[in-house]
């Protein structure tokens, strides 16, 4: 089950990470300007947002791992299809199916785990959260070299395809071996109290902001800022490498310490992402990429795992987590637009970046609010 999360969690991520490093040859292939470019990125991100409530509402008596496998052979298609370098529409039509079946899998599998198993919901969220950026990191550091090597970033892109199809092999395997998967049943009314899923959602909404906004942006920026295209996709691979040792530390660190994680996280966070366009061409450069890395992906991780943590039962969990990730993830998708247009007016990343690192201010507060009132309306 474990390298079944993981794996999961590369696919979902190795589709999506592929494109911020190509995404000034794909500008100039298909003759679009940046905002349609970011749009690439915040596509599956709007998708991944728009979807889980009517996921969570229509899965009906069907089982967890026919809809998993069905959504990884969704996105498995998908990444397929650009390895004839399509037009933009296309492009961007494969980028909304890759949200689709991200949805799925990211709808899905918290109330699982949680139902499954209760005391491995902390560890197990943070391996798939891992896999999350073991798959970015990949995507985003083999992207480029596979782009110099077969001279089409269609190729680059589409080879990709691969990873979902070996993800959904290896759930086929573990499927098998539990015979009798609990199938998941569409949740009852929301009975959860208004101001603790308002404070989860404002949560998500900030953590996952803050991931894929760097995720698109950070590749770009580098290279603006003078970074060769290798280089900067070597450092958007740190940065999202990092991402796992902050899963893994901030999962297993919740039971102890609880939201002091959250405001270490939030702290060195910020202060990364504002020293990042001020140290651009400083040796120690990579650094502050790791330490927005790990920050970005212990804050990610909890920000799945706190449904799970607050929830009462399965459908209650399935409900919040349904809930958060339509808020986040439709409300997170503005922020490589809202990033875009922020560089495109300031003339330069200090503002940008300045705006991102902002964002933890409000997180903080939400986070003790949430410390403080875990279930209250």
């Amino acid at each position: 089950m474990w390298m079944a999360w993981l794996l999961i969690g590369v696919s979902t991520r190795v589709s999506i990470a592929s494109i911020p490093p190509l995404i000034q040859q794909i500008q100039d292939a298909l003759a679009v300007g940046q905002q349609a470019g970011a749009l690439l990125t915040a596509a599956p991100v709007l998708f991944m947002g728009a979807l889980p409530l009517v996921i969570s509402a229509a899965m009906g008596q069907r089982r967890w791992n026919t809809a998993v496998q069905f959504a990884l052979a969704l996105i498995a298609f998908a990444t397929a299809l650009r390895f004839a370098s399509p037009p933009y529409a296309v492009l961007l039509l494969t980028c909304a199916l890759v949200g689709v079946g991200t949805a799925v899998c990211q709808t899905l599998l918290p109330s699982v785990t949680a139902r499954a198993w209760p005391y491995q919901t902390a560890a197990l969220t943070a391996v798939f959260a891992s896999g999350m950026g073991v798959g970015a990191a990949l995507a985003a550091a083999a992207s480029p070299l596979l782009y110099a090597a077969a001279a089409s970033w269609g190729v680059a892109l589409g080879v990709w395809a691969s990873m979902p199809l070996l993800a959904a092999a290896t759930l086929r395997l573990v499927a098998a071996a539990e015979p009798n998967p609990e199938p998941l049943r569409a949740a009852p009314p929301v009975k959860t109290p208004i101001g603790a899923l308002l404070r989860i959602c404002a949560y998500f909404v900030g953590s996952a902001t803050l991931f894929w906004t760097s995720l698109a942006w950070l590749a770009p920026a580098y290279r603006a800022m003078g970074r060769g295209d290798e280089e900067a996709g070597l450092l958007m691979a740190v940065f999202t490498l990092a991402q796992i040792p902050g899963s893994l530390v901030a999962g297993s660190l919740w039971n102890g310490w609880r939201f002091r994680v959250l405001d270490g996280l939030l702290a060195v966070t910020a202060l990364s992402l504002l020293a990042i366009p001020i140290a651009s061409q400083h040796a120690l450069a990579w650094l502050w990429v790791a330490i927005a890395g790990f920050g970005c992906g212990g804050l990610f991780s909890l920000g799945m795992y706190l449904p799970a943590w607050l929830g009462r039962d399965g459908a209650e969990i399935r409900r919040m987590s349904a809930l958060s990730l339509t808020c986040g993830y439709l409300l997170a998708g503005l922020g490589p637009l809202a990033f875009a247009w922020l560089r495109e007016h300031s003339a330069s990343f200090v503002v940008p970046f300045a705006c991102l690192a902002g964002v933890c201010v409000p997180m903080c507060l939400i986070s003790h609010s949430i410390e403080r009132n875990p279930m209250h309306g």
